[in-house]
């Protein structure tokens, strides 16, 4: 009997280990309050004036206190601006030409998610001083077009303080308001409870957004996950486009810290559960439900995710030479606008990565939106140097595949086709760093690379602080120093002479220096003091 009950527990056990994941989970997820492991986002609050075009939509709201008249701006969070928009229309408020600024690309799909009933998915928010130049603010929660019942929300300095800090659970916390907000789900028009986040500290201008994001638990070969949804804090639907996913396997109370947008995953990226890929596939409308279904074995996993096979590109580039993404180098892929100021400051760094790294190893593809003809000149002009490729209408379905929807867009692929870093880890000083560990060159070859030259300019400092350099031995063009044996360093070859240079740092403290160096026959290193600050 003994030997039987054995035999009969390790049968269960075999079976149990033997259980295949499910093909599909619905992970149930819950409201929490806060923006957990997501930055918060947010929009501008911006006033609608009587002579705003959109003004006949707005909502007429009273008991505005009449010393503060003069002093705010009247202003609304929207639910639903697209529902908005086409309630305002089939209520003849505004016409047609205005309305199909944002309806004319809706399918009628789309269109069929929205009614022409007029829903009440808008709150009145004053915002702007009071008498002593405070910043305040003034929210109509319970939505009922009437400020007499609403408090003056003054902003302090520890709020300040608080909300300029590095982004933490701690400002989720300052400056929130709970409200009421009626969204159509379809069928009917139902009321919802919404907190909202107001900042009047960014760029001088008041920005709201909404706060609060879902968490929910799911098992896998009995190991437990922790999903948390977002929906970038806009709204309190969450649409496919929208939706950020982090997947963890310990509970977190308290989030110190954010995930970066490297680790954030979208609408159908996929999450590793169990030993097993899962596809993000679909999202309830108001984030109860979260559906993702697992990718068939022995089948390649493409996507823009790291770990996920890149998609091939196989077009012209811009010199009129066949480019295939398969050509068993390491890729660095950029995706970029002439038109595109943060896409224009990774320049220096670019440069540096192609002069420093690229050949039979590693090389820079650019992936460039503007018109052809602008597009030539402006690569000849800057002297980017490396393969082009125009984004045109030919090459729009490599804009689709990679999912881009902002600029710059970066990834690195390996030789196997495998994307291994992106974005952040790409950007400005990190770019040397990601490559330096990628193609596998030591610091001391690339401390060869950054020091060769007639001259050495040396800065004194440490990793807190990033540097780059210009002056007329540049064509005042910035070059980025690198920080060898403690000091930020760059070779350069010049002739004898007196040179001016602008010192300029990176990052929080952005302070900028100016002055002079000379050069004759026998200088080799010159340290620059940092000598007028600008």
């Amino acid at each position: 009997m003994k030997n039987a009950l054995i035999w009969y527990a390790l049968i269960i056990l075999v079976a149990c280990q033997n259980k295949e994941a499910p093909n599909e989970i619905v992970v149930v997820l819950d409201e929490v309050a806060g923006s957990g492991p997501f930055y918060p986002g947010k929009g501008a609050l911006s006033a609608i004036s009587p002579e705003d075009e959109l003004a006949p939509l707005r909502e007429n709201v009273i008991g505005l206190p009449k010393e503060l008249d003069s002093l705010v701006q009247i202003g609304q969070w929207e639910a639903d601006f697209v529902q908005w928009i086409y309630q305002g229309y089939h209520n003849q408020l505004i016409d047609s030409t205005l309305a199909y600024r944002w309806l004319e690309d809706l399918t009628p799909k789309e269109m069929a998610k929205y009614t022409p009933e007029m829903v009440d998915g808008q709150i009145a928010i004053a915002f702007g001083h009071n008498l002593s130049g405070q910043k305040i603010v003034i929210v109509d929660t319970n939505n009922d077009e009437d400020f007499a019942d609403e408090e003056v929300y003054i902003f302090s300095e520890q709020d300040s303080a608080t909300l300029t800090a590095t982004p933490n659970s701690d400002r989720d916390q300052i400056a929130v308001f709970p409200v009421v907000v009626d969204v159509y789900d379809g069928n009917q028009a139902r009321e919802v409870n919404q907190i909202l986040q107001i900042d009047p500290l960014t760029h001088n201008r008041f920005w709201v957004g909404t706060l609060g994001y879902r968490r929910g638990e799911v098992a896998v070969d009995n190991r437990d996950y922790y999903v948390s949804l977002s929906n970038g804090f806009y709204r309190p639907t969450y649409e496919t486009d929208d939706i950020l996913v982090v997947v963890e396997d310990s509970l977190v109370e308290r989030y110190h810290h954010k995930y970066s947008p490297d680790s954030v995953l979208a609408f159908q990226e996929m999450a590793q559960l169990g030993g097993e890929l899962y596809q993000i596939t679909d999202v309830s409308l108001f984030g109860d439900t979260l559906t993702l279904e697992k990718h068939p074995k022995g089948e390649a996993w493409q996507g823009t995710q790291l770990g996920a096979t890149a998609y091939e590109i196989d077009t012209t580039s811009l010199s009129g030479e066949r480019y295939q993404l398969s050509n068993g180098k390491v890729t660095l892929l950029d995706f970029w606008g002439t038109w595109c100021g943060p896409c224009r400051s990774e320049f220096p760094f670019l440069k540096d990565a192609h002069t420093f790294f690229a050949g039979d190893q590693f090389e820079i593809v650019g992936i460039a939106s503007d018109r052809r003809k602008t597009l030539v000149k402006f690569v000849d002009e800057n002297q980017l140097d490396w393969t082009q490729i125009h984004q045109g209408r030919r090459n729009q379905e490599i804009i689709e595949r990679y999912r881009i929807d902002s600029y710059p867009s970066t990834f690195l692929i390996d030789e196997q086709g495998k994307i291994v870093a992106k974005e952040q880890k790409l950007r400005g000083h990190q770019l040397a760093k990601t490559l330096l560990t990628k193609l596998n060159i030591s610091e001391d070859e690339f401390a060869a690379k950054v020091t060769a030259g007639s001259v050495a300019i040396q800065v004194a400092g440490d990793d807190r602080q990033r540097w780059m350099i210009s002056g007329d031995f540049s064509d005042n063009q910035p070059l980025p120093l690198y920080l060898v044996d403690k000091y930020w360093q760059r070779g350069l070859d010049i002739l004898p002479g007196d040179y001016s240079y602008t010192l300029k740092a990176l990052g929080g403290n952005s302070e900028s220096y100016e002055g002079s160096f000379s050069v004759d026959g026998n200088t080799t290193e010159i340290l620059l003091p940092k000598n007028t600050q600008l």
